[in-house]
């Protein structure tokens, strides 16, 4: 009756939205401006970063075809088109 059972459970985890955490780095590569996305409309929002966003947004000239965010200025957009 002394008996010991030992049990080895290997558990893997996958990320359920398919992304390597070394993939989250990477800049979009539908973002016409990579080296500028951190002051992309769609990465500031996702930082909480509203007041910026209200000055960025203010006059809006550009739409991004990607997300539809509207800004003053094409740079702050991964796919500017005008207005």
């Amino acid at each position: 009756m002394g008996h010991e059972h030992k049990h080895k459970h290997e558990h893997k985890h996958e990320h359920k939205h398919g992304h390597k955490p070394d993939q989250m780095k990477k800049e979009p590569e539908e973002c016409a401006a990579p080296a500028y996305h951190k002051m992309h409309l769609c990465v500031l929002r996702h930082m909480g970063q509203m007041q910026t966003l209200d000055e960025l947004t203010a006059q809006p000239v550009y739409r991004c075809s990607r997300c539809g965010a509207e800004a003053h200025s094409e740079k702050n957009l991964c796919q500017p088109r005008p207005l």
